[in-house]
């Protein structure tokens, strides 16, 4: 027995930007780090002049010390990717 679930997303590129813009500027928190466990990373790229794309840590956890981006952009970036891939840590 399957189910599927189907839902409308719609998001702009601007707005994709604007979330990832004030992300950069949120704080990351470190916790302890958990032995023996894989590793899960939400990363986002922040476009800058020249073409270089500067990376934005929202979430990692898993084998290396664990951080937390503080900002909300951040975890509505992290909402919007387990909405369209799943959550790693409950699939």
């Amino acid at each position: 027995l399957t189910a599927k679930k189907t839902f409308p997303v719609q998001i702009s590129v601007p707005a994709i930007n604007t979330l990832i813009n004030q992300a950069a500027i949120g704080k990351l928190i470190e916790g302890q780090s958990i032995a023996d466990t894989g590793r899960v990373e939400y990363v986002a790229y922040q476009a800058k002049s020249g073409g270089i794309a500067k990376q934005i840590i929202l979430w990692q956890a898993g084998e290396i010390a664990p951080k937390t981006n503080d900002s909300s952009q951040a975890r509505v970036l992290r909402n919007f990717i387990d909405l369209v891939c799943g959550d790693p840590l409950f699939n």
